[in-house]
């Protein structure tokens, strides 16, 4: 493998990473929002509390994932 096919493989590998991290952040925040618009708007229900477990796996894999 040459330096420039590790180069582009570090670039396709921290691109996808970027990826990953801006899908979690939209997760969070849509799933912030949605999930405190059904908190008040129809009290704790299953859909509610479901929003809020979807919200919480995405916080804790981006916390954990991304460490700096």
């Amino acid at each position: 493998m040459s330096n420039h096919d590790a180069a582009a493989s570090a670039e396709r590998h921290e691109r996808a990473w970027a990826i990953v991290r801006i899908a979690l952040g939209m997760t969070q925040i849509m799933g912030a929002t949605a999930t405190v618009y059904w908190f008040a708007f129809t009290g704790v229900n299953f859909l509610s509390l479901g929003g809020l477990a979807v919200t919480s796996i995405a916080f804790i894999a981006s916390r954990l994932l991304f460490r700096d």
